[in-house]
């Protein structure tokens, strides 16, 4: 006895798999571009004429970067506020801490315009003893913004939130120019020692 024959394919069915394999096909859409290629290191960052970088120099800058002696009460440095591990902010400002918080234009804690700072120095007097803040009291101030990364900050052409550290570097006591150009990070180092919120006393220039 002759086993018996699978009916053969019809054409009906070669037809219906062909479109449902063309469906398929055509809805997988045409093949994705190919990735973009990868981004180029920058180059290094400006550097004024009148302060070259010198190994002395770069060995200073990362000892007073981390130096609370900087500070009226010996407890900031710059490294407190721009802390490498969190990509050069402060993992300190958390939003609703009274220690990172800044009751903004209105003076009044608790409103809208609260503002996340970094915690400061106590207000302090040249004497070193501890003065009472309008707004702190005997704790520890906190600033009026968030402390920004340092991460690529030598391509800045100024620093601060209103730019105020622009790239021509003044003596900060006679305003006489020292740099004419580049020099953003010159002028901004220049700021936080003498804030009486940062790290400095009252008075301290």
């Amino acid at each position: 006895m002759k086993p018996a024959l699978s009916p053969p394919i019809s054409f009906v069915s070669v037809a219906i798999l062909s479109c449902f394999v063309f469906d398929v096909v055509l809805g997988q859409g045409p093949p994705p571009p190919p990735p973009p290629p990868p981004l180029q290191p920058l180059n290094p960052p400006p550097v004024p004429a009148g302060n070259p970088i010198t190994e002395a120099k770069a060995n200073l800058g990362k000892a007073l970067f981390w130096d609370e002696q900087l500070s009226a009460t010996r407890t900031i440095s710059c490294g407190s506020c721009h802390q490498p591990e969190s990509g050069g902010s402060d993992p300190r400002s958390l939003l609703g801490d009274p220690a990172s918080t800044h009751p903004g234009a209105d003076g009044i804690f608790g409103t809208a315009d609260d503002v996340t700072g970094s915690p400061g120095v106590i207000l302090n007097r040249e004497d070193g003893t501890y003065d009472q803040d309008d707004f702190f009291g005997m704790t520890r101030q906190v600033t009026g913004r968030y402390t920004p990364s340092a991460i690529n900050a030598g391509y800045a052409s100024s620093l601060f939130w209103d730019g105020r550290a622009t790239s021509t570097f003044r003596d900060p006591v006679t305003n006489a120019v020292i740099l004419n150009a580049g020099a953003a990070l010159e002028s901004q180092a220049a700021g936080p020692p003498v804030s009486s919120v940062e790290m400095a006393h009252q008075g301290r220039d």
